[in-house]
């Protein structure tokens, strides 16, 4: 009962390019990882102007 959070999502799409990230045509976070929601991945969370939930990758879950 959970949404795969890919980069090419609209709402996952947004918040990435909002965070000055780029989607690869393969779905990559700035050519990286191909997720957009996790642990770790500390490179993707340094944007010190942003919160945590507008991160490029956030780790913050998504509840329905």
């Amino acid at each position: 009962m959970s949404t795969d959070h890919k980069p090419e999502l609209p709402s996952e799409k947004r918040r990435i390019y909002n965070a000055g990230s780029t989607i690869s045509a393969e779905g990559r976070v700035d050519g990286g990882i191909n997720l957009s929601r996790g642990f770790g991945d500390l490179r993707y969370k340094q944007n010190s102007k942003l919160g945590p939930h507008e991160q490029a990758v956030t780790v913050l879950p998504e509840i329905t």
